[in-house]
Order: C-alpha cells, then sequence, then structure tokens
C-alpha cells in the first residue's frame, strides 16, 4: 500500500494534463513508515527525456535522476517511486514500462483521457520482474 495525499494526487493529475498528449513522468518523495506502508510527502515534475514516441514512452535522465534524489535527501525523505501519465489509455503498465522497471519502486499511473485525469493507480514489479502487481493507494 501507498499512502498519498489528495493534495499530491490532484498535482500528478495537473502534470499529466498539462503534458497530454505526450506521457508525463515525476518522482514521488516520501518514506517507508515501521509496518513497510511507504508515505508519499512530495513529488518532483521531471522533464521528459524520452527522444521517440513522448505519447507512449517516458524516461529519465541520469541528471533528474540524481536531482530527484538530491531533492529527497534535502527533505530528509526518499525516491519511494514514481508516476507518469498514459495518455488515451488505461492506467495499467505497459510493456514499456515493465522492461524499464525496478522492483521495490511504487509506479504510481494517471490514465488521461482527452486532457482530463480519469484514474489513478499504483503498481510495483515482482522480485523477479516478471510482472507488475497493482497496489492499493490510500488517499488522505
Amino acid at each position: 500500500m501507498i499512502q498519498i495525499s489528495n493534495e499530491i494526487i490532484s498535482r500528478i493529475s495537473k502534470h499529466g494534463e498539462k503534458t497530454y498528449p505526450e506521457e508525463c513522468i515525476g518522482a514521488v518523495l516520501g518514506f517507508v513508515n515501521d509496518d513497510g506502508r511507504k508515505i508519499a510527502r512530495e513529488i518532483m515534475e521531471i522533464e521528459n527525456a524520452s527522444t521517440e514516441n513522448r505519447q507512449r514512452r517516458s524516461l529519465v535522465s541520469p541528471d533528474d535522476y540524481k536531482a530527484a534524489d538530491q531533492v529527497a535527501d534535502d527533505l530528509d525523505l526518499d525516491i519511494i517511486g514514481w508516476y507518469h501519465s498514459h495518455p488515451d489509455v488505461k492506467a495499467v503498465p505497459s510493456q514499456y514500462d515493465l522492461d524499464n522497471a525496478l522492483p521495490w519502486y511504487s509506479y504510481v499511473i494517471v490514465s488521461v483521457k482527452k486532457q482530463k485525469a480519469a484514474e489513478t493507480r499504483s503498481w510495483f514489479l515482482k522480485e523477479d520482474r516478471s510482472a507488475f502487481q497493482e497496489e492499493s493507494i490510500k488517499q488522505y
């Protein structure tokens, strides 16, 4: 489970709407509490570094990864996940998402249909990297 405030969900949605019809991408910053639940406290919008098919691809550059890690460190947080949008398709990871994901992180996906955020879901990669499993989002 990942806990995300309504305000952060709204910011992710607005980022997806702003970059539509291309995918947006960003870092989810927070911590893991004593019972293993991820708690999101902040997000960092990142410029989509993909150079091809930006309507279906998003990419974090090494420099942007370092910048997100530094922002998290400055806030005494960790990168606990990544978010991106799926323009005009469901908030379900694609094969590209699977091929480029790492275990442990949460992957928050917002579906943006006709420039309006529709649904937001979160996923994590199984340890064997074979598939994603949905994780519940507890909004507050």
